[in-house]
């Protein structure tokens, strides 16, 4: 739908708000000039059903994550393998880090708000925790690589924040930092920290306060294998999840679910990034 206006209905109230529609499949942004759907990493044509370039990796080859029993993996333009009814696509990309090679590690780190409303009519995204994708307030991808020592980040993203309609609204703010890696006789470790402040905290009458805080230290061991290290932490809203990604010789992905907190508010009433950072585990 493309219109002026629209009739918002939540709950036991309406009302009316004045905007020009612009995100249309899967809730992407649409171009206006070209008709394009953006999804972060690439375009998407909803005209001719497919992205309007082929799907990439950080790391030259012929036909990235391309696996040869599945034959609609090699079409790089396809959207989701042509099967939208059981799988989507967040940012253009798989949900492990693009260019994943057998040998590394994956590693995502997400905060995400459970409950799909908080302090009324403020949008959450009203999942769980994911290891295939699905909307965050602020994510970071990034490949871990131990016989380098290097951590690079491969995708970050900071959340529309919205009223009433799901990301939507103007873009919040954040950054996601990753320290240099250090080793030892353990493994590799290194923090990642994220800040993200809502964009409609100065509308929200001082509903929402704060901003989203997470340090949160990883381990990676030689085998791939990750673990959270001594002194994370992160505020008790909204949820946070951590999940590593490594790939076999054949090029099949698998993930691991590292932590885990779901946020300490489960009434939309109660949502506050004003909650205080504790220790997480």
């Amino acid at each position: 739908m493309q219109s002026a206006s629209a009739m918002t209905e939540l709950g036991p109230c309406s009302f009316s708000v004045a905007f020009w529609n612009s995100y249309k499949f899967t809730g992407k942004e649409r171009d206006q000039e070209s008709g394009n759907d953006y999804f972060g990493a690439r375009y998407y044509s909803s005209s001719m059903g497919r992205f309007m370039s082929p799907d990439w990796s950080a790391k030259i080859e012929p036909v990235p994550y391309a696996k040869l029993d599945d034959p609609q993996s090699l079409n790089l333009y396809a959207y989701v393998r042509n099967n939208p009814l059981t799988r989507n696509d967040p940012d253009g990309h798989c949900d492990a880090p693009a260019g994943l090679k057998p040998g590394q590690t994956g590693v995502c780190v997400a905060s995400y708000i459970k409950t799909k409303f908080f302090h009324w009519p403020f949008r959450g995204d009203g999942r769980g925790t994911n290891p295939h994708g699905g909307t965050s307030r602020i994510e970071v991808r990034m490949i871990a690589d131990p016989s380098k020592n290097s951590v690079t980040k491969t995708y970050e993203h900071v959340a529309r924040s919205g009223a009433g309609c799901e990301d939507c609204g103007p873009q919040g703010s954040g950054t996601n930092t990753v320290s240099k890696p250090t080793t030892d006789k353990d493994g590799m470790h290194f923090q990642v920290a994220q800040d993200a402040t809502s964009a409609m905290k100065p509308l929200s009458l001082g509903l929402i306060s704060g901003s989203i805080d997470n340090h949160v230290n990883l381990d990676v061991k030689s085998d791939g294998s990750v673990s959270l290290d001594p002194g994370s932490s992160a505020r008790n809203f909204p949820s946070i999840e951590v999940y590593s990604y490594t790939m076999d010789a054949k090029g099949n992905i698998s993930s691991q679910l590292v932590t885990s907190r779901p946020e300490a508010s489960n009434e939309d009433s109660n949502g506050d990034l004003g909650h205080p950072e504790t220790p997480l585990h």
